[in-house]
């Protein structure tokens, strides 16, 4: 038989030895559950630390990987992708039924952007910002023959049966198209600027220094005085006719003293199409005798029409079209331009039929 060995402790108890043994497993037990809770204390801290490299680190926890890989999850709510065309040179590219303008993607004129597309409404609908939709509106009433421009009513012609203004100064302008019935001819206008009573010259403080013609007010020539002027910035996606007339739907001359000044620009040109018409006693001096074209910034002014000898130019509506063009952004500017003396002009509108 075996000895039974026998321990004294320090308290006066004695211990066997498989008491012993029964303790030294215990011990053992405790570090091996002492290790697994720190292991596993381990793997929790590592997966949340991946979880807080995608959000944002608190002061307890160290932030995760400053330059995670890229997780493939789609976004959420986010529908299918809308289509993009390339813009102009230079401009950005816009979504499908958008046009680059200014270096904004415009919806063409008389269409609301919604977001998600360009919404038309009818011609006795109303756009409400508020809802996004087109909202009945009661129609005006105009005589047979004639159709409401947005402040009257006016003659329908045989390209025109309905007018729709373009306030602001960057636009697009959508093709014609005709319904089945034959209708659904739609136009647009721009005014270019407002009526002015005759007045003397020095009402008009604005003058372009850019610009040489004739001084009425005194020997030799000057900077003309400005009675109105604007440019605006638009893109034709079709062929019409750029009418530039004394009122919104084509039918009423221009008169100006002294004259109409166009100014074009569009990609390809190297210069800009510069046109006139006016009175004859516009046109400058020449250094030495006789005369010269007016000068735009040092540019002569060759497309240049008369209309009477002085005092104030009138002329019929003009299609401007050949001093356009197709599916590029064009600069457009229109002033009404006095020598000196006085001046006066009409209303100018640029119309698109």
């Amino acid at each position: 038989m075996g000895c039974i060995v026998m321990r004294k402790f320090r308290d006066g108890k004695i211990v066997t030895q498989s008491r012993l043994r029964a303790l030294r497993f215990l011990m053992l037990l405790g570090v091996l559950v002492i290790s697994y809770q720190n292991c596993s204390s381990g793997v929790q801290f590592q997966a949340g630390s991946e979880l807080i490299g995608s959000t944002t680190a608190t002061g307890d926890e160290p932030p995760g990987d400053p330059n995670p890989g890229p997780v493939d999850v789609p976004p959420v709510g986010e529908g299918p992708a809308i289509p993009i065309i390339p813009g102009e040179a230079g401009g950005p590219n816009c979504p499908t039924g958008r046009v680059a303008v200014g270096g904004v993607c415009l919806c063409p004129a008389g269409s609301n952007d919604i977001g998600n597309s360009c919404l038309t409404c009818g011609p006795n609908e109303v756009f409400n910002p508020m809802t996004l939709k087109c909202e009945y509106r009661s129609a005006t009433v105009c005589p047979a023959g004639e159709t409401y421009d947005g402040y009257k009513c006016v003659a329908i012609s045989p390209t025109c049966d309905s007018y729709v203004e373009v306030a602001s100064s960057n636009f697009v302008i959508p093709p014609r198209s005709v319904n089945a019935d034959g209708r659904g001819k739609v136009c647009y206008y721009a005014k270019l600027v407002g009526k002015t009573a005759l007045a003397p010259s020095t009402t008009y403080t604005e003058r372009r220094q850019d610009i040489v013609s004739r001084n009425h007010g005194g020997p030799g020539n000057a900077a003309p005085h400005v009675m109105g002027s604007r440019e605006i910035k638009f893109v034709l996606l079709g062929d019409r006719e750029v009418v530039l007339a004394g009122d919104s739907h084509g039918g009423d001359d221009i008169y100006v003293d002294n004259y109409f000044l166009v100014e074009v620009m569009f990609p390809g040109l190297m210069k800009p199409n510069l046109w006139a018409s006016g009175t004859g006693d516009a046109i400058p001096y020449r250094d030495g005798g006789g005369t010269m074209p007016i000068q735009v910034n040092g540019e002569p002014v060759l497309d240049w029409h008369v209309f009477g000898s002085g005092g104030t130019s009138r002329f019929n509506p003009i299609n401007m079209y050949g001093q356009l063009t197709k599916n590029k952004e064009i600069s457009f500017r229109g002033s009404s331009l006095d020598c000196g003396s006085v001046g006066e002009t009409s209303d100018v509108y640029l119309l698109f039929r």
